[in-house]
């Protein structure tokens, strides 16, 4: 299997990766355009590029002045074509460091990303805005926004905002968006509050890195308490301050690494169980129960309660999903292949557990798309710290069709 990194750099590229003649070989998975002026989405034809594109994995912009305005164009309905483009893909990284999306651009670029989410695991979006405090809170409550719908931001795993002029009220709005509602408030006291206010908002659970250095903190007003700077109404009760935002940032993120690990191992126990419990390929001829497992003769009730203390770490949702998944035979073997892409079938076997049937058009419209689920496990093998773990096709592509890759 060829997998190919394409790069160009200080050369006149909007010329070359033009609209209608876009020199994309279907195999590249990395396209690093850094550093080569490209100031249109559009012109530059990389909202072509990635629309629908189920194998780039990797897209370098940095360096760029994507998001420059001039006299005859205004960037921001660009920057939101581009972003519902990103929403189609398949892309893994994008790197869009040290352009001039601004403030109203960056807003821009979350609200459209918003509605469908994305499968990216890792965004940068370092050195873009030049604006004060005041300007920036809009991009800021837009991030926040993003990362406190779970729907929205299910893969997002890295985050880079470093060198925007946030400033405090925007940091504390991104970094109550990510504590959720119930810690933000109730730091002082080291544990969680039962008020119906203070549970308005869950925390983010699927990033593990959120990068927020040099932001203006320090240097701009810390002071004012003006309600439009905030993008929750519970956020007047937060208790972060300028000096334990950081310490309780990185507790939740160190928090989400570890229930993500349990999370997945969870789901792997429940699946062995689930796959004997609730698989079943056809149905037994004239009802016969003389030759099936002792187990399912038990009451469904009874099924679903043992199968609960095997996964104790999953969400409802997750856990049903899981059920879902197992008790589905076309599921068995998906991600073993390089192009593997289920079709709906309607399924007339009737289920051992009391569950909706499997939808793979759900699956890949709310949770994963289709993708080379074995150039994905090469990838994480390669990008790893530990070259002695790697993880399967299929268990990455359970993982996340599941909605069990985090807590």
């Amino acid at each position: 299997m060829a997998m190919h990194h394409v790069s160009f750099h200080g050369e006149d590229i909007e010329r070359v990766l033009y609209p209608g003649n876009v020199p994309i070989d279907p195999c590249i998975r990395e396209l690093d355009l850094s550093s080569n002026h490209l100031a249109s989405f559009e012109k530059s034809g990389l909202t072509n590029i990635v629309y629908e594109n189920s194998t780039l994995n990797v897209l370098e912009l940095q360096g760029n002045e994507l998001g420059r305005r001039t006299l005859d164009r205004e960037p921001l309905e660009e920057i939101r074509k581009f972003s519902q483009a990103v929403g189609t893909s398949n892309l893994r990284t994008l790197n869009i460091t040290a352009n001039r999306l601004g403030n109203e651009g960056i807003a821009a670029f979350f609200e459209s990303l918003f509605h469908n989410g994305s499968t990216l695991k890792t965004l940068y979006l370092s050195v873009n805005t030049f604006e004060d405090e005041t300007s920036c809170i809009h991009a800021a409550k837009s991030i926040a926004a993003f990362l406190s719908n779970p729907s929205a931001c299910r893969s997002l795993e890295r985050l880079h905002l470093n060198g925007n002029q946030f400033g405090w009220h925007g940091v504390r709005t991104i970094v109550n968006a990510v504590l959720g509602s119930s810690r933000a408030c109730s730091i002082e006291q080291g544990q969680g509050t039962t008020s119906e206010l203070f549970n308005q908002s869950a925390p983010n659970r699927s990033l593990l890195i959120l990068d927020l250095f040099s932001n203006g903190i320090d240097s701009m007003d810390t002071l004012s308490s003006d309600h439009n700077m905030h993008a929750f109404d519970w956020e007047q009760s937060s208790e972060l301050t300028p000096s334990n935002w950081s310490e309780n940032l990185e507790l939740q993120l160190e928090n989400n690494l570890r229930d993500r690990t349990a999370c997945r191992n969870a789901a792997m126990r429940l699946l062995c169980a689930a796959r004997i419990v609730g698989c079943r390929s056809r149905d037994l001829p004239n009802g016969n129960m003389s030759n099936i497992l002792p187990i399912l003769r038990l009451p469904l009730e009874l099924r679903g309660l043992i199968l609960e203390k095997i996964a104790p770490e999953l969400s409802h949702v997750q856990f049903t999903d899981v059920l879902r998944y197992a008790s589905e035979p076309s599921t068995l073997g998906y991600g073993l292949w390089q192009v593997d892409y289920p079709v709906d079938v309607k399924n007339d076997v009737q289920m051992n557990l009391p569950l909706p049937h499997w939808s793979w058009r759900e699956c890949f419209e709310t949770k994963s798309k289709p993708r080379n689920w074995y150039a994905e496990s090469m990838d994480l093998h390669r990008q790893s710290n530990d070259l002695s773990k790697r993880y399967e096709p299929d268990q990455l592509a359970f993982w996340e069709c599941t909605g069990t890759d985090h807590a």
